[in-house]
């Protein structure tokens, strides 16, 4: 057996030592490092898998403001995501509880929210078409674009499609008909004859007129404005 030298059988060991501790390209050993991705939680209360994803579908998102489709709403804030997209968790104002909605069912408060091209807005007042009509503001714009959360001041806050509020800014179709012009009503009498436009629902035929009786709906055929 030929001797090698001593500064050979030193290196050798050494080499040795690298490739059974370094885990070498190839090697079926797992590195001692990695990074993993956030592992998918259990939210404690709802008993459901939740990630912190920034948004849902539709631009919900985690901080959000928003209000349920109970009757009155109420009014919670988006906690978390759950990975499909179409739910989130919500923690109520009055209980304090975390409950899971859909998106569909829940009206988004977020400023500059608007439906419509910009027609129907968060912030915006406007009339329903009881009689006599209500006067309310939109907190919240559901995901469908056909329903709005209004808050009226005595009443709470109520689902209302959108065809069935009036803006209390813009014309009718009929552009003589804007909000503020004075009119009289050709076929009526008494605390109905004279009037000022206060809003214009959806159809634009359709204007909301306040009397000294209140504020009711009128097709603009039987108007006459005075302005």
């Amino acid at each position: 057996m030929t001797k090698q030298p001593l500064g050979l059988l030193l290196c050798a060991l050494m080499a040795a030592s690298t490739l059974s501790f370094g885990g070498p390209a190839g090697s079926s050993e797992r590195p001692k490092f990695q990074v993993s991705a956030e592992p998918v939680q259990e939210d404690a209360t709802t008993g459901v898998e939740s990630m912190n994803e920034v948004c849902a579908q539709q631009n919900y998102c985690i901080g959000d403001i928003v209000y349920n489709d109970s009757d009155p709403l109420l009014r919670g804030k988006i906690v978390n995501v759950i990975p499909n997209g179409r739910v989130v968790l919500v923690e109520f104002d009055r209980s304090g509880k975390v409950r899971r909605w859909t998106i569909d069912y829940l009206a988004n408060a977020r400023e500059g929210e608007c439906v419509h091209e910009g027609e129907y807005c968060v912030g915006d007042f406007v009339y329903n078409n009881k009689e006599p009509a209500k006067r309310g503001q939109i907190v919240g714009i559901y995901g469908s674009n056909e329903e709005l959360a209004v808050q009226y001041s005595e009443d709470g806050i109520w689902n209302w499609r959108r065809d069935s509020l009036a803006l209390t800014r813009g014309c009718a179709t009929d552009e003589r008909f804007c909000v503020g012009v004075r009119v009289r009503a050709n076929r009526t009498s008494g605390n109905h004859r004279y009037g000022t436009v206060v809003g214009i629902y959806f159809s634009g035929e359709t204007v909301a007129i306040a009397f000294e009786s209140g504020v009711w709906q009128w097709t603009t055929s039987p108007l006459t404005p005075l302005d």
